[in-house]
C-alpha cells in the first residue's frame, strides 16, 4: 500500500512539473499597436502566420495603423448602409475568391461582416490562399456599433 501511495504522489508531482514547464513556454498573444498593448485571441498562430478573432477594441487599435487593410465582406447594399471608415468592400458572395488573388499576402488584413460568420469564412479562405496576418472582428459591425464606435 505504501508503495502504491508513493507512486501516486510521484506521478502527481511529475505531472505538475510537466504542466508548469509547458505553460512557461507559451506566448502571451500581445501586440504593440501605437504604444498600446493589444491582446489577440481565439485563433491560430503558426510560425509567422496569424489568423485570429479579436474584439472591437482590439480591431480599432489595429485599424489605426494605416498599413493595415480593412475589408468589409458584406454585400454592397450593406456596405453602403454604413461601414468602418477606411474599409474596402469585397463581397464574399461576389468575386471574393478571385479578388483576393490581387492582394499583397504579406500585409495585415482586418476583416468584418455583419455578425462574424461571413468574415470568419473569408479569413479561412484567405488563410488557405496563403495570407499570413489576418484578424476577424468578433461580432462584426454589430459589435463595433454596440461598442459605440463610429460608422461612415
Amino acid at each position: 500500500m505504501r508503495q502504491i501511495m508513493s507512486g501516486v504522489v510521484l506521478t502527481m508531482a511529475l505531472s505538475s512539473m510537466v504542466m508548469a514547464s509547458c505553460s512557461q513556454g507559451a506566448s502571451d498573444n500581445k501586440k504593440m499597436i501605437n504604444g498600446t498593448s493589444v491582446e489577440v485571441n481565439d485563433g491560430e498562430q503558426t510560425g509567422q502566420s496569424v489568423a485570429k478573432v479579436i474584439t472591437a477594441d482590439e480591431f480599432e487599435q489595429l485599424a489605426r495603423d494605416t498599413n493595415n487593410v480593412l475589408i468589409d465582406v458584406r454585400t454592397p447594399e450593406e456596405f453602403n448602409s454604413g461601414h468602418i471608415e477606411g474599409a474596402r468592400n469585397m463581397n464574399i458572395y461576389g468575386t471574393f475568391e478571385s479578388d483576393i488573388q490581387n492582394l499583397d499576402k504579406a500585409k495585415t488584413y482586418l476583416i468584418y461582416c455583419r455578425s462574424g460568420g461571413r468574415s470568419n469564412s473569408a479569413m479561412q479562405m484567405m488563410k488557405e490562399a496563403g495570407f499570413t496576418t489576418l484578424y476577424d472582428l468578433r461580432g462584426g459591425i454589430g459589435a463595433w456599433q454596440s461598442s459605440g464606435k463610429p460608422v461612415k
